[in-house]
């Protein structure tokens, strides 16, 4: 959880900048901040300011490596919680990359559906302990959600 009040960084865009515009329901609020109001699939909406930030990646050989002016949907409203303690992120961009970098870690399968993106569940893990779930269990049937309609 980001808490932007402690990020050195951490910048919010003002109303003036051309990517403002760009933003989901794109408006300004009393303080010229560039604000973002996205609903999702369920109903549920996402709101906050954009914002940029500074993004520091560690790599294998113990060094860091830091992105600046990463952009992003800095939310002070999730689904039923309207709260600014709860401060989370929703990403409208992508890092890109130049040649010749070699990714670590994991990632998440994303899919799209319906012209919405939906993460692809994999598994499930309790702990360190992987759960023994077939993973056609974690699969859609598009064939039945289609005859359901």
């Amino acid at each position: 959880m980001l808490d932007p009040s402690i990020s050195s960084t951490y910048e919010s865009l003002s109303c003036k900048n051309t990517i403002c515009r760009y933003a989901p329901s794109a408006e300004c609020d009393s303080t010229s901040q560039c604000v973002y109001s996205q609903t999702y699939v369920q109903g549920l909406p996402s709101a906050g300011v954009i914002a940029t930030e500074q993004l520091i990646f560690g790599s294998s050989d113990d060094g860091t490596n830091a992105v600046n002016n990463v952009l992003f949907g800095c939310s002070h409203r999730n689904g039923n919680y309207a709260d600014r303690r709860f401060t989370g992120s929703l990403c409208y961009n992508q890092l890109v990359f130049s040649d010749g970098v070699n990714m670590e870690g994991y990632s998440t399968p994303l899919d799209v559906v319906d012209g919405h993106y939906q993460v692809i569940l994999e598994g499930i893990s309790v702990g360190e302990t992987r759960l023994v779930i077939d993973p056609g269990a974690f699969k859609e049937d598009r064939e039945e959600k289609k005859s359901d309609n």
